[in-house]
């Protein structure tokens, strides 16, 4: 349960309300009074939504059924939409994230409005009728953040993939729109100094300190290290398969355990199924540990690093310790050296100009 949640229950303590996690992970609150069934409170505690399923529930009733979401026209990019999500290449050929996050971008882009002089929603406009002019439209109105621009982009060319695939349509206009431009170096990584600010912070033991342990002694994600467990470690390795495409094009890693990781992890307290566990004693989920790790970057006076940014510098250890991109790949999980490359191409700069640097003087 994050911190808003708990601060809310925390407040509005009423009787016979519960709370547990579903599947993936998310709070799910529900009143039940003695061998009644469970019934469902939608929305945070204290919200009008809530207090009114939950005087119902109080009176015997039960609240009125969710609202069907709203389907379009059988022509409408709202309908396309909807009937991709609910195709099998969206919901068994996607891992969980990404499904999430293309349903919040479709919903994003059929909730604008077609233009500032016009109040009809994209949503509403024929599919059909979408050019490559619209879709670049759609795409420049997150032209201040770029990847997020990208992301739209890329979610309406799977969209329009998906159309062309059933007969829906015999052309992808969203092929042909050119991504825009990333200047950026991405995540922060993290230096070695602000390792040693981060254990200053939080001594061996905490949760913050294993957390960072597994990331930085393993170079793996934030999606793996919060999956990983006991039932994970076989004579001194690791062996897991990363979460990243894992219903796709799954990768296997057998990683050894290093020594001062295994210290780490036998004076911490963890839990059974997963090293890392959450407030209420279950796995973190995705989201929920990439909020709490800011916390804990926060209270080291690092807010300016991230989970991500410890894979970036088990990397950069790696490549300027002399990895080759093929051992890279079998660390960190990368298909293609292309990844490997970019931190074996700056580690050789580095040393290079440190070996020759001499003869210009």
């Amino acid at each position: 349960m994050g911190r808003r949640e708990q601060c809310l229950m925390a407040r509005f303590r009423l009787k016979y309300v519960h709370s547990d996690l579903d599947r993936y992970g998310n709070v799910r609150h529900y009143f039940k009074r003695g061998a009644s069934l469970k019934i469902r409170l939608r929305g945070l505690p204290g919200s009008e939504e809530f207090m009114a399923g939950y005087r119902l529930a109080l009176a015997g009733l039960s609240p009125p059924p969710m609202p069907a979401p709203k389907q379009g026209r059988a022509d409408s990019l709202e309908w396309l939409c909807n009937a991709y999500q609910r195709s099998t290449g969206f919901t068994k050929g996607l891992a969980e994230g990404s499904k999430a996050g293309k349903r919040r971008i479709y919903r994003l882009i059929c909730d604008q409005s077609v233009s500032p002089r016009d109040s009809a929603k994209i949503g509403d406009m024929p599919f059909a009728e979408i050019s490559a002019k619209a879709i670049r439209t759609i795409r420049d109105r997150k032209a201040d953040t770029p990847q997020a621009a990208n992301n739209w982009l890329n979610a309406l060319r799977s969209l329009f993939k998906w159309a062309i695939e059933e007969d829906h349509l015999s052309h992808n206009p969203a092929r042909d729109v050119p991504l825009l431009r990333v200047v950026s170096e991405g995540y922060h990584t993290w230096t070695l100094e602000e390792m040693r600010q981060f254990e200053a912070a939080h001594p061996i033991g905490s949760q913050a300190r294993l957390a960072m342990a597994l990331m930085a002694f393993t170079g793996q994600r934030r999606s793996d290290i919060i999956r990983m467990g006991p039932h994970h470690a076989k004579d001194g390795r690791f062996c897991f398969t990363q979460k990243k495409n894992e219903t796709r094009k799954p990768v296997a890693v057998e990683i050894p355990i290093l020594p001062a990781l295994a210290e780490i992890i036998g004076a911490s307290v963890c839990g059974t199924r997963t090293y890392l566990v959450s407030e209420t004693g279950r796995p973190w989920t995705d989201g929920g540990f990439g909020n709490k790790f800011r916390d804990w970057c926060a209270k080291a006076g690092l807010p300016h690093c991230s989970a991500h940014g410890l894979r970036k510098a088990a990397s950069c250890a790696a490549a300027e310790g002399g990895a080759t991109e093929m051992q890279m790949m079998a660390i960190f999980g990368w298909r293609s050296p292309a990844m490997a490359r970019r931190y074996t191409l700056k580690a050789s700069q580095r040393k290079m100009a440190d070996a020759t640097m001499h003869l210009l003087g």
